[in-house]
């Protein structure tokens, strides 16, 4: 299995667990439920979705880079590309930086790139 095919089935599985926490948030939401679960349903969920429109924001990117040789047109990849860093941009990563264990990930991130 080469990296790319690893890549679109973690695409994949985030989409799926990002769907699943959803569906059990539903279903415990009209049952008589500790708060607390619904709420950390809610963050795994929202964890998950930011996961997912990150991980395809950049396979978008890397796609339709419009430096690299492809059969579709220029004016398509263009318009694609631009919407996968419009979808970085815009991102939610506060959702995902309210864990401390996730900052500090980030935090040794920077760290290799110099900053």
């Amino acid at each position: 299995m080469n990296s790319y095919d690893l890549y679109i089935y973690t695409v994949f599985m985030c989409k799926l667990i990002m769907i699943m926490t959803a569906c059990l948030h539903f279903i415990l939401e009209h049952r008589t439920i500790n708060p607390s679960i619904l709420s950390n349903l809610e963050n795994i969920k929202n964890i998950f979705e930011f996961l997912f429109v990150f991980l395809m924001a950049l396979l978008l990117l890397y796609i339709f880079n419009p430096y690299s040789p492809k059969i579709i047109n220029y004016e398509t990849r263009l318009l694609i590309f631009l919407l996968g860093v419009i979808l970085l941009i815009t991102s939610n990563y506060g959702i995902f930086l309210q864990d401390t264990q996730n900052t500090r990930l980030f935090a040794k991130i920077q760290g290799l790139f110099g900053k």
